[in-house]
């Protein structure tokens, strides 16, 4: 922002609180969207002037948000100080994280002679509800039978039991998505068994934190004014 633009905010803020009026700017945005509004009392100004995005680039400038290009999200507001002459309020940037979990590994043995091509499991877990595993005798060709069914129920219930152990760790849980497929001769062969072993998955979490906001308008003029 120049010494001018700078000015010219100031002296369009000024007149708008002349009456006792609150002027604040807010902001919701990322991903590459976002809505700036400027709100005088409880209503938003319309963009008729040229001087709203004059507000909104100085504010969006200082977070340093630019026109909300990333992975995440950030929401705030900021008041007008008529006496500072600054915008003062807080700024919420929030963005998704991962991690690991690992644990000794869940082992179940599936006798050679069930027949199958693949196996798929499947974890799918959020902040608002249990955790739901699927399992998955996967064949070409062939029937899906009842020991298919006892395996699929005994190697679930298996995972069900450590997947929920291990969420109760966890400090901040949002999702957990765990989607692998086996190939038969990918598994192990233990005897006369095959062994299916699962050690670990990956979840995301809401990684969130509050910055005071306060954006000096006069500050930015003298140091103009001092180039």
């Amino acid at each position: 922002m120049t010494n001018e633009e700078n000015q010219l905010i100031t002296n369009y803020c000024d007149q708008l609180t002349s009456t006792g009026k609150e002027l604040s700017v807010t902001w919701n945005g990322g991903g590459d969207e976002g809505l700036v509004e400027i709100i005088l009392d409880d209503d938003i100004i319309e963009r008729d002037a040229s001087i709203e995005s004059l507000i909104e680039e100085c504010v969006l400038e200082y977070l340093g948000y630019g026109g909300f290009a990333g992975t995440y999200n950030a929401s705030g507001s900021v008041s007008y100080n008529r006496d500072e002459k600054c915008f003062e309020g807080t700024d919420t940037y929030s963005e998704s994280k991962s991690g690991t979990v690992k644990f000794e590994a869940v082992e179940v043995l599936i006798p050679e002679t069930i027949w199958f091509d693949r196996l798929r499991v499947r974890i799918d877990s959020d902040s608002d509800s249990e955790s739901r595993v699927s399992v998955e005798f996967m064949m070409d060709n062939g029937p899906h039978t009842d020991i298919h069914k006892e395996f699929e129920e005994k190697i679930k219930s298996a995972i069900e039991g450590q997947v929920e152990f291990e969420i109760q760790k966890i400090d901040a849980l949002d999702q957990i998505k765990y989607d692998q497929t086996n190939e038969r001769n990918e598994l192990d062969i233990v005897q006369d068994s095959l062994l299916f072993s699962i050690k670990e998955f990956d979840y995301w979490y809401e990684s969130s934190e509050d910055t005071d906001v306060n954006i000096s308008l006069t500050q930015q003029i003298e140091e103009y004014e001092n180039i």
